[in-house]
Order: structure tokens, then sequence, then C-alpha cells
């Protein structure tokens, strides 16, 4: 009913199809759903793809794209631009998410979300002086303003390409109440096309550049002297690494670890008092973690296993960098509760 509110004012009919459910939505009448409402809720879904609801694209008019994602379901946005006091419907779209999106944390997911749906509307969009993008994620207002947050301060390595495949697009990025955001909202819950292959191979893309900087972290750790070369070499045919390899050992047979990637995986739905311990304690990020490969990064750092944190601090320090350099390589790669506090009094 909230996506039938805000396309009501395009089309008499679809205002004159809804007055049989209207009554249903208050708590005060009890809910007894009969033939007519079938007819009503019909007629409704009639009226919404007649039409009148939507317009033409112009140029010149003041256009606007929300987006949405639902980590569990897909992605949805609708395009609209302002006629005179009205904002018409100009183009929408949904889809399911990818299995590797589902694993998304949801500050990953939502741009994942604006870079398809820019991707989908390019044909309208690029060129423009100017459009609104609006988002129900308050984060992404920051994390996607070209001045404020640029490419060289994003740490995670997802959010980073991302980031750069919206370059092209000049756009002002606005934070709206999930209650107001209806359309996008329905359309991402109720998805109806799958993925395409331009969807799978640009989720490809930013997967392999994000591995591409995790193990190039691994390897300033290492020391390696010699820098994988990237162009014209096939990246998966190099992401196996050692070290990476005995984490993930390490990660499948810590239970604490296992937990807080079933966190993520479902986007910490249980309550905070609710939760163990070993996932608790990562509850102030929580929205910053995402897993890859079975391993949870904290922006571009790694989060070690318990059992392998004493072998990785022996590591460094083996390095002999000198305690400056020793400690600013290990903020920038790995990550575990109280490791800042620990380099602090080394």
């Amino acid at each position: 009913m909230g996506l039938v509110e805000q396309l009501a004012g395009f089309s008499t009919e679809v205002a004159a199809a809804k007055t049989p459910l209207r009554p249903l939505l208050s708590s005060r009448t009890p809910f007894l759903w009969t033939a007519d409402h079938d007819h009503a809720f019909e007629a409704v879904k009639a009226a919404l793809v007649a039409p009148p609801i939507l317009a033409p694209f112009d140029l010149e008019l003041e256009t606007s794209l929300q987006v949405d994602a639902s980590r569990k379901n897909g992605m949805g946005y609708k395009l609209l631009q302002r006629h005179e006091d009205i904002w018409k419907l100009v183009d929408a779209n949904s889809r399911w998410c990818t299995d590797t999106e589902s694993r998304y944390a949801i500050v990953e997911l939502e741009p994942a979300a604006v870079e398809w749906a820019m991707r989908k509307c390019r044909l309208y969009l690029l060129g423009l002086p100017s459009f609104q993008l609006v988002v129900d994620h308050q984060a992404l207002v920051t994390i996607l303003d070209k001045y404020k947050y640029t490419l060289d301060v994003v740490e995670n390595p997802k959010l980073q390409r991302l980031k750069e495949r919206l370059s092209p697009f000049v756009f002002s990025t606005i934070w709206r109440k999930g209650r107001s955001h209806s359309i996008p909202d329905a359309l991402s819950r109720a998805p109806v096309n799958d993925p395409s292959p331009d969807d799978e191979i640009a989720n490809d893309d930013v997967q392999s550049f994000a591995r591409r900087v995790v193990i190039r972290q691994v390897s300033s750790i290492q020391q390696a002297n010699d820098e994988m070369e990237e162009d014209g070499i096939d990246v998966d045919a190099h992401l196996s690494d050692p070290m990476l390899d005995e984490l993930r050992a390490v990660a499948e047979s810590d239970s604490d670890y296992v937990e807080l990637m079933a966190a993520i995986s479902t986007g910490f739905r249980t309550p905070r008092n609710q939760t163990a311990l070993g996932v608790r304690q990562y509850w102030s990020v929580r929205e910053e973690l995402s897993v890859d490969d079975g391993l949870v990064l904290f922006g571009r750092g790694i989060i070690i296993p318990r059992l392998a944190r004493r072998e990785l601090i022996r590591k460094l320090h083996a390095a002999h960098q000198g305690i400056v350099r020793m400690k600013r390589r290990a903020r920038q790669t790995v990550f575990w509760p109280g490791s800042c506090e620990y380099l602090d009094k080394v």
C-alpha cells in the first residue's frame, strides 16, 4: 500500500481501485479478506501498469534515482522526473541478489545496488549535469560523496571498486527514511528478474579486485619483494597464498569465528543481548564487516582468528622493520578486538 500511495496521484484509476483495501490497514477494523478485496487487489495491479503511470524521459527535467537493497532478496530502483510539482515514474526494475551478494555486508550491498541501478539507467543518466540519488542507508551519503570521501580514503576494497565505477555519473546523495522509500523497498523485497550475465561479470570484477587488495596486504606482512603484475594475467590463477590458506584452516576450527561469519551472512538479525560473546564484541563495527572466501574483513583488513594471533604477531616482529613501521603495517592489514591497544603498548 505504501507503493500504491506513492503512485496514486498519477492515476484516478489507482486511487479508486485501492479504496476497498484501505480499511484493512486500520487496527480498529478486524482483518477479514473477502472476494471484494481480491477484485480490488487485481484492479490495483492492473492500474499500476497502465500507461498513465509512466512518463517519457526529458533531459531538461529534474531527475531522481531511488535505490534499495534487501540482503535475502534482491535490489530495486525507480527513476523519476519532476513535472511541475509532481514526480512521475520513468523506469523501474528489480532483480534477485547473486549468491555472492547475499553474503555482502549491508554497507557493501547497498552501493552494489546503486551501481547496478545506475548501470541499468546509464542511457538516461550519463551526461546529465546532475541528478539526485535517494537511499535509505545513511552511511551511503558520506561514502558516495565524491568530495568528502575520495577513493584514497576508502578502506574496504569492494566499496572502493564500486565507488570507482560510479565516477562517470554526476549526482548528489540524499538519505530518506525507509518508510518513505516505499517503491524501491517493495521492489527489492519482491524482485522479478534474475541477475543477467552483465551483473555476474560486474560482480566478479568487484570480487577479483577485493581479493587482489587482500593478497597485497598479506604479501606486505611477508615482505614480498616482487608484486604481481596485473596486466594480462588471470587473477584467479594467482589467488592462492600460503598464509591465507593457513588462516582459513584456523578459521574453520574456531567456533567464535564461524559464528561471526554466520552473523554477518544473516545481517546480525539476532538481538545484541542474545548473541554469543565472540559475536557481540564486533557489534559496534558490524556494518563494516564482510566475508570473503572464508575470512572476515573489517574494511580492507583481515580479522585474525584467535588461535592465529600469536603466530601472526611473531611474524610481524620477525620482519625487523622497526616499531613505527611495524605498527603501521599491522594496523593496515589485520584486526581483532584489542589489537589497537596491544600495538599501542609495543
